[in-house]
């Protein structure tokens, strides 16, 4: 069977889809942020409402495998200079991020971090690399098309989101970077500091990712509220890539050992992001033969919410 070929995978129509599914707020209207924060981390329509159009699109790239994944990704959007690059651009990567993260449940969950994370990795440093009046991420590119600050400020932590999930210490330097422009952005507008900025415990407690995750966001809050707080969160991954050089929420969806470090530190959250273990020998034994376990017609079950 000859590979599939993703230019007609990949459609504007799926594009919008997702970038729309994944940001599902009015773009020109003042958001209620309390709305926002507890549709990215309470609601389960994301999964619900993606799921027609993604699957059978990740199911298709999932057939390419490793070697054969593409190396060019902005070959299958607009041209950078293309008023629909921007949206289209934010599809593709919320495809590749978030929409694995929503549908990729029990042995499928492997394809999350060792498959689709490498495309939205890779699509990420394409864009990056854009001159800046070209980057699909920027205020001046979504202002130009009359969408609210409200919209883009949220939009830019999917975008960056790439860097937060990159097992890598250059990787977290980059999330750093990028979380920092969204913050800097918002205190501008708002002239408000953000009051993360002077808590120590972002940049040394290792635990403080998953506690602030599972606290959720804050309740009744306003535009910097919200996002100072979604910096903080997506700050606390660094020190976690500093002590173990590794998610160690990853090791049994991609088949790795913990470490007795890492064991004690997954102790403290019970069942959070837990793989089961008939799941867990599954996916080390495909590791070890070297296979992938197909993905079927339908997903296997619940991902993750956000």
């Amino acid at each position: 069977m000859p590979p599939p070929n993703l230019s007609t995978i990949l459609t504007p129509t799926l594009l919008t889809h997702l970038a729309l599914a994944r940001m599902p707020f009015s773009q020109t209207n003042p958001l209620n942020f309390t709305t926002v924060g507890h549709t990215i981390f309470h609601s389960t329509t994301f999964a619900s409402t993606i799921k027609d159009l993604a699957w059978p699109a990740l199911k298709a790239i999932s057939t390419l495998g490793l070697p054969n994944l593409p190396t060019n990704l902005l070959q299958y959007l607009p041209p950078p200079s293309s008023p629909d690059f921007p949206l289209q651009a934010l599809g593709l990567q919320v495809l590749f991020d978030q929409a694995p993260r929503a549908l990729c449940a029990g042995v499928d969950v492997r394809y999350r971090y060792a498959y689709f994370d490498i495309l939205s990795q890779r699509l990420a440093g394409e864009w990056a690399a854009l001159p800046p009046h070209q980057r699909p991420d920027t205020w001046e590119r979504w202002e130009a098309l009359g969408v609210s600050f409200d919209w883009w400020v949220v939009a830019r932590f999917w975008f960056g989101a790439a860097w937060v999930h990159e097992e890598s210490l250059a990787g977290q330097e980059m999330a750093v970077g990028y979380t920092n422009g969204t913050r800097e952005a918002v205190e501008g507008r708002t002239g408000v500091r953000d009051e993360y900025r002077d808590d120590g415990g972002v940049w040394t407690d290792v635990c403080a990712f998953p506690r602030v995750y599972m606290e959720g966001p804050p309740g009744e809050v306003g535009m910097g509220g919200f996002v100072f707080w979604m910096c903080m969160l997506m700050d606390t991954h660094k020190v976690v890539i500093e002590t173990f050089g590794r998610y160690p929420t990853v090791n049994a969806a991609v088949g790795r050992e913990s470490t007795g470090d890492e064991e004690r530190w997954l102790a403290a959250f019970p069942g959070w992001r837990e793989v089961e273990d008939e799941v867990r020998e599954v996916i080390r034994r495909d590791v070890w033969e070297g296979s992938w376990a197909p993905l079927g017609d339908e997903p296997r079950g619940e991902g993750e919410k956000n």
